[in-house]
């Protein structure tokens, strides 16, 4: 194959062979014949280098298309690995998920069954060290009032609950209560005079409430009579919907949330009784639809409010239904935790030191109790926690405004209310009933105190002012003033 460089040695190796010629007069002939050699030459070379250009461009194409399969298929294989590395790496992520799963489940297996085992071992030790872990039974005090067989409750801060255990104290359950900043114990009280011992103590211990664990009940009665009372009628909407950022407490039985007149509401409800104990539900579920219910047909005092729940009471077939101080107690503890301002308690029982301890606790950081003033009969000594001072008692009135036959009365009683054929809703239905009693009257002024105080961070602002609001609009009844039996009158919002 000729180059550019042998194509120019050839031209000038003719010019130099043509010069002398033409200096001796070479014919023209021969010069054209010398041109025309050069020039086929040229073109020779030039197509020469023409089909090299051509070749080579072809070969770098070639070379090119086969790099360019090469690294096409490079990474088509790179692909397939990266997405079997992937499949490999899901495969592994499901194995390990539900290695987790597995492990996690036998864990909590595990752990259900220690929490089983534990409860078995306490009950096992507890039965052979005395007879608080059997079925509680019921018995009575010196007084005649009802008790928990077996037990003493005692409220007391930490230093003094230490000298209890140093000095041989059995301690059957402890409770912090943080909201009172006290501790609430049960002792054993089998095979030992537990009064003289802790009298005997008294001294030591400064902070030392000491009382039997009385029994308490609901306080409703059978209806009669065909006139019903709405509670919407009491509470125009317009100041119902003043409490819509507002907490309301309620320590009854358990709430039937399900019932529509309290699906829908703001409700916190917990429960402070023994897992597998039977909760009752109506009296609690009529009440709360009384204070916060709201459903087609049916609006209770102030539904916008948001409900805090205590629940409270067990059900038996020889005891009925009933609860405990203790359990009264660490209701209330809660709700000052909660920052409940004004708690409802439609029950009532015996005097209480540990119970009205606690109350005392709660109305020096603000909360207003107000409770049923029972339905024992107007000659019966007073009930609790209603007599207690501080404590709002509420008798109950019929559509006539007299007073209830078995509402209680007394010096404690401070205002009347609505408690005869009341409409509330019905647990375990989609109905509504009628209800009377004490219990369904306390609500009615729970509800207005309510609307009347100035609520902040749990406690109800400047209380006495408000409720001398609540006195002056009262309706008065029976004697002139205050009495005995409607207290300051009917009360209205």
């Amino acid at each position: 194959m000729k180059t550019p460089s042998s194509i120019f040695c050839a031209l000038l190796l003719g010019s130099i062979l043509i010069a002398p010629l033409g200096a001796q007069e070479v014919d023209d002939d021969a010069v054209e014949e010398a041109a025309d050699a050069a020039e086929k030459a040229a073109e020779e070379a030039a197509e020469e280098a023409a089909e090299a250009a051509e070749e080579a461009a072809e070969e770098a194409a070639e070379a090119a298309e086969e790099a360019a399969e090469e690294a096409a298929e490079a990474a088509e294989e790179a692909a397939e690995e990266a997405e079997e590395a992937a499949e490999e790496a899901e495969e592994a992520a499901e194995e390990a998920e539900e290695e987790s799963s597995e492990s996690a489940e036998e864990a909590e297996e595990e752990r259900e069954q220690q929490r089983e085992d534990k409860v078995d071992d306490d009950r096992e030790d507890e039965s052979s060290r005395s007879p608080i872990a059997r079925a509680m039974e019921i018995g009575l005090d010196d007084d005649g009032q009802e008790i928990q067989f077996g037990e003493k409750l005692l409220l007391l801060d930490d230093v003094d609950l230490a000298r209890l255990q140093a000095n041989g104290f059995e301690i059957v359950e402890r409770n912090d209560l943080s909201g009172i900043d006290k501790v609430l114990v049960r002792v054993a009280t089998a095979g030992a005079d537990i009064d003289r011992e802790l009298e005997e103590l008294r001294s030591d211990l400064s902070s030392l409430e000491a009382d039997d664990n009385h029994v308490y009940r609901p306080s409703f009665a059978q209806s009669t009579g065909s006139t019903v009372y709405r509670p919407a009628s009491f509470i125009g909407r317009s100041s119902a919907a003043r409490t819509a950022d507002r907490r309301i407490g309620l320590i009854d039985t358990r709430l039937d949330l399900d019932h529509p007149a309290l699906a829908a509401r703001r409700v916190k409800a917990l429960s402070f009784v023994e897992r597998g104990a039977t909760q009752p539900q109506v009296h609690g579920t009529a009440v709360a639809s009384i204070l916060v219910g709201r459903t087609r047909g049916f609006e209770g005092l102030v539904p916008e409010a948001q409900l805090f729940a205590a629940s409270v009471f067990v059900s038996g077939a020889e005891t009925g239904v009933t609860t405990t101080a203790a359990d009264l107690v660490r209701a209330i503890d809660w709700m000052i935790k909660e920052q409940v301002p004004i708690v409802n308690m439609s029950l009532s029982g015996p005097p209480n030191a540990v119970l009205r301890a606690a109350i005392k606790g709660a109305q020096e950081r603000g909360m207003v109790i107000v409770a049923a003033a029972g339905n024992v009969g107007p000659t019966a000594d007073p009930v609790f926690p209603a007599a207690y001072p501080g404590v709002v008692a509420v008798t109950a009135v019929g559509p006539d405004n007299r007073n209830y036959r078995l509402a209680g009365r007394g010096p404690h009683i401070e205002f009347s209310a609505p408690g005869v054929n009341v409409m509330a809703a019905l647990a375990g239905t989609q109905t509504f009933d009628l209800q009377t009693g004490t219990s369904f009257a306390a609500p009615f002024v729970a509800a207005a105190i309510l609307l009347e105080c100035e609520t902040r961070n749990g406690r109800c602002k400047d209380f006495r002012r408000q409720y001398s609001g609540l006195v002056s609009r009262s309706l008065d009844l029976g004697a002139k003033g205050r009495d005995d039996v409607y207290g300051y009158g009917l009360i209205r919002p």
